[in-house]
């Protein structure tokens, strides 16, 4: 079969799988799919696509032809991906911490780790000494899968020289040369020694080179600090060397230059208390002080110090226990130069200090709990010079740092915690070394895409809904989308804002005439459960209203629609319970009802409508190890099923984050199980009762966070998968209860070989369309964020009528045999 492409449409070979269509002309890109052939015994079979001259190729088989029954069908099977509102831009989503910065004299760049990607790469920015941050959605310097964190930077007088923490082949030393124009040099980093888990790299630079500290484990148990130069080229220089190997644990280390050599000092445990010590080391790598020289040792804890060079002293800060910040100066020699420490702060959670030298004054910064960042300058004679310390945003965490590029304009920079704003972040003040700040609001660093995710999808049958959220606990949007997948509004409809409190764990269904979206509200005890009616072109009908008010909401919702009733499931109360509420097509709600008392729910419940009853499953952890139970509950709310649940899957090894789908009287419920080091998803149909037993399934990867609908003749789930990459691709397959139950392995629905795809929403409308949404990064520089992405999946044959509300809706299809045994599912994944 050849499908032409008119309008100028050049193809080419995607390595997703599938074509990449651009029309030059349109400045248009999209991309074709699988598409798969399926016979009159619904055996399925997944086709190739290519490109030929100006059309779009499909061939079956020959022998697949021969062996096939019929009538039979070539269904495209996916749609176009597409996002489902444009990009915003704001301050990066997720958190950003860990933040070093350097300046090159005129500006600085910023570093920190950042988890925007669902993963933790290495970030930085550059800042201007006006405050502009010339890279708006930040700078990638390392961004590949897995863990890159803890990062430093120095600048050695042509670049910046950043170094990181890298669990590529074992936690190493990693390092790349950043230009003061934003050029990463060292694209993916250099290899440069061998760390352990919980190494924290520190890099100064004496100008050409730079000298790199760590913490490390050391032969024979404890941890020791350890350092290694590194050339001007970002290579290193000979091998790392040991800086302190003394009894206890050498912590928290900071290195210093003095402008030919270098100053290491640490929080050191051989005694009773933890005392400062430090050690000098030469331009040629050689320590000087073996054994480390004690600058403070008294009988309280001395914690956390840091130490600049300000031409001929070093000023030394650091924190006593957990409510003091002191200074005090030392020589080159490091002999004490004040007959006494200066407390800056005390008894007031003052802790994390940092200094720094503006060219006349030092300035020390700490982090005060609460009240946010606080700064004074102190004289080179150690003199106070400011009674009332500057202050600055109050909702921050981390140790701020202050480092100046000029007398004419120091930076602070810190991070603000996510858990409180909603979202992680960078932020810098700029002050003058006349002790005047020059920003009255903070310079957001850590620009990119907002963050969208945790999609849920449901149908009226004429078209679907998705919701999302944005950022840590998000602001809610919805957006409506048409039957063949395009979503209808450019930026979808606000539904509620976060404040300073979260809205989590939503759940969203229809009554096929209308949407209601249920969300966890956590302002302050008691927690809520609250709702809103969605229209089918996505205006909210009204305020949130108030559903449920409990003690304690865990952090676990699912809904389904039945019977003229929305069915709320959530974990709830001390001891926690399962717990369910019921909204009418009047708004009228019913109490809460708890379940299985004797229970020890997790999370992850799951919700369905069979046509009679309402089916919960959940995550337990009464047992040794997890196991997944489930009830069926009557209309009026009551169980049917006597005790603490029915035990769907239980096993010596760990079975959760259980889904449910149901349809004319039976359930399918899928869970995750640990097997070795994989997770595998198993399955079992859930009629009054289920089997005990659960077959291993064998595989390549982990199977994970499955989400499962009914599409009004098949059940169909999606999961990510991570056979082919660490970071794990979205794939799909079709479910019928019995032998044939599965399309072997599952498809591929959205692969992206540099990204990984997360948290699948489904959705059906009852007559074989299934819309999935899911997370996927997006690395394009003008966004850089997280973005929720669908793909509409449809089954040619497959619709026989049925609503499809929610994780899933009753429906018509053929009535199946029971399972005798639950059933391996994706067996090729």
């Amino acid at each position: 079969m050849r499908l032409p492409a008119r309008g100028g449409f050049l193809g080419r070979a995607d390595p997703r799988g599938g074509l990449t269509l651009h029309a030059p002309a349109l400045a248009a890109t999209v991309r074709y799919g699988a598409a798969t052939w399926v016979d009159a015994a619904r055996v399925r079979t997944p086709i190739s696509v290519r490109w030929e001259g100006d059309a779009i190729a499909l061939e079956v088989p020959a022998e697949l032809l021969a062996r096939s029954t019929y009538p039979a069908v070539l269904d495209p099977l996916l749609s176009v991906e597409l996002p489902i509102q444009p990009a915003e831009v704001g301050d990066a989503a997720n958190e950003q911490v860990g933040v070093d910065v350097a300046t090159d004299g005129t500006g600085w760049l910023a570093v920190w780790h950042d988890d925007r990607s669902d993963d933790t790469d290495v970030y930085a920015a550059r800042i201007t000494a006006a405050g502009t941050v010339l890279d708006p959605t930040s700078l990638p310097v390392c961004d590949l899968p897995g863990v890159q964190d803890d990062p430093a930077v120095a600048f050695d007088g042509t670049n910046y020289q950043v170094v990181w923490r890298d669990e590529r082949g074992g936690w190493q030393l990693y390092g790349a040369r950043v230009s003061p124009g934003g050029v990463v040099l060292d694209v993916g980093g250099r290899a440069l020694a061998p760390l352990s888990f919980n190494s924290q790299p520190e890099v100064a630079s004496s100008g050409g080179a730079v000298l790199v500290v760590w913490n490390g484990d050391a032969v024979g148990g404890g941890r020791d600090l350890f350092g290694l130069r590194v050339s001007g080229t970002g290579a290193p220089v000979g091998s790392p060397f040991t800086v302190s190997a003394a009894a206890g644990d050498e912590r928290e280390a900071k290195v210093v230059s003095n402008g030919s050599g270098y100053l290491a000092l640490w929080e050191d445990h051989r005694g009773a208390t933890s005392d400062i010590r430090a050690a000098r080391i030469d331009s040629a790598g050689t320590v000087l002080d073996p054994t480390g020289m004690l600058l403070v040792g008294t009988a309280a804890d001395e914690r956390r110090p840091h130490a600049v060079w300000d031409g001929t002293q070093y000023l030394v800060t650091w924190q006593v226990g957990l409510d003091g910040v002191l200074v005090q100066r030392f020589s080159a020699t490091l002999a004490p130069l004040d007959a006494n420490p200066l407390t800056l702060c005390a008894g007031t959670n003052c802790a994390n200090p940092r200094v720094a030298f503006d060219g006349t004054n030092f300035w020390v910064s700490w982090r005060l709990n609460p009240g946010g960042t606080n700064a004074v300058r102190v004289s080179p004679t150690t003199v106070r010079l400011d009674a009332s310390p500057m202050t600055f945003d109050t909702n921050l965490d981390d140790e701020p740092i202050v480092i100046s590029p000029s007398a004419a304009s120091l930076l602070f920079v810190n991070y603000s915690h996510s858990f409180w704003i909603g979202g992680g972040g960078i932020h810098g003040w700029r002050a003058t070394g006349a002790f005047t700040a020059l920003d009255s609001a903070p310079i957001i660093v850590s620009r990119g895409g907002t963050g969208e995710g945790v999609a849920q999808v449901a149908s009226i049958g004429s078209n679907f809904l998705v919701h999302w959220g944005e950022g840590f606990f998000g602001n809610r949007r919805v957006n409506p989308v048409t039957l063949d997948g395009q979503p209808r509004s450019a930026a979808g409809t606000l539904v509620d804002t976060v404040g300073n409190n979260g809205l989590t764990d939503p759940a969203l269904a229809s009554d096929g005439t209308r949407y209601l979206l249920v969300y966890i509200f956590a302002a302050s005890p008691p927690t809520s459960v609250v709702g809103a009616f969605i229209a089918p072109d996505g205006t909210v009908l009204g305020p949130v209203f108030p559903i449920a008010s409990m003690v304690d909401v865990k952090q676990s919702m699912a809904m389904t629609y039945g019977a003229g009733r929305y069915f709320i499931a959530y974990i709830s109360g001390v001891p926690l319970e399962v717990t369910s509420s019921q909204v009418f097509a009047d708004g009228g709600v019913t109490a809460p009802i708890t379940y299985a008392p004797g229970a020890l729910p997790n999370q992850h419940v799951s919700v369905a409508f069979d046509g009679a009853q309402f089916r919960v499953v959940w995550e337990d952890i009464r047992g040794a190890s997890k196991d997944v139970y489930g009830l069926r509950i009557a209309l009026d709310g009551g169980a049917l099923d006597p005790g603490n649940g029915v035990l769907l899957a239980g096993t010596a090894r760990d079975e959760g984050s259980p889904v449910v789908a149901a349809a004319n009287g039976e359930a399918v419920v899928l869970w995750e199980q640990h097997n070795g080091a994989d997770l595998d998803l198993y399955g079992s149909l859930w009629s009054t009762s289920s089997p005990a037993a659960t077959p291993v399934i064998t595989g390549a990867g982990d199977q994970r966070a499955a989400a499962l609908t009914f599409d009004g003749r098949d059940y169909f789930a999606a999961w990510e998968d991570t056979r082919a990459q660490v970071r794990p691709d979205l794939y799909g397959t079709y479910l019928r209860p019995g032998p044939a139950a599965v399309t072997p392995g599952g498809f591929a629905i959205s692969a992206d070989p540099a990204w990984g795809e997360f948290a699948p929403g489904l959705g059906s409308d009852g007559a074989g369309r299934v819309l999935v949404a899911y997370e996927r990064f997006d690395p394009s520089p003008s966004v850089r964020g997280t973005r929720v992405w669908t793909r509409l999946i449809t089954d040619s044959d497959g619709g026989m009528g049925g609503a499809g509300g929610g994780a899933a809706g009753a429906g018509g299809g053929a009535p199946r045999q029971a399972a005798a045994a639950p059933e391996a599912w994706a067996p090729g994944a």
